[in-house]
């Protein structure tokens, strides 16, 4: 998204939870989101809202991905290889 990429964040948060209120059933929104959150130090907020789109979406490698990496920076290691194993899962 391109506010993300300005690193207009605010504008990219406001028009994804507009996006989200309309299609909460898109699971590709949650994923822009959270990596909105990743890019912003919001590492927690990233891993909710990333688990919402697994809720969606569990098929989705790129949840797992950017799951694994987050869980790797807040010292979650174990969640961290979880989300790796499933990631090898889904990319086989």
């Amino acid at each position: 998204m391109a506010y993300i990429m300005d690193t207009q964040y605010s504008k990219a948060e406001e028009i994804l939870k507009l996006a989200l209120a309309y299609y909460p059933e898109y699971a590709t929104t949650y994923i822009s989101l959270g990596e909105l959150y990743q890019r912003k130090g919001e590492y927690d907020n990233a891993v909710n809202i990333l688990l919402q789109a697994n809720h969606i979406n569990p098929f989705n490698p790129i949840i797992h991905k950017n799951l694994a990496q987050l869980y790797n920076r807040l010292d979650k290691k174990e969640e961290a290889a979880v989300e790796l194993k499933r990631l090898m899962m889904l990319t086989k």
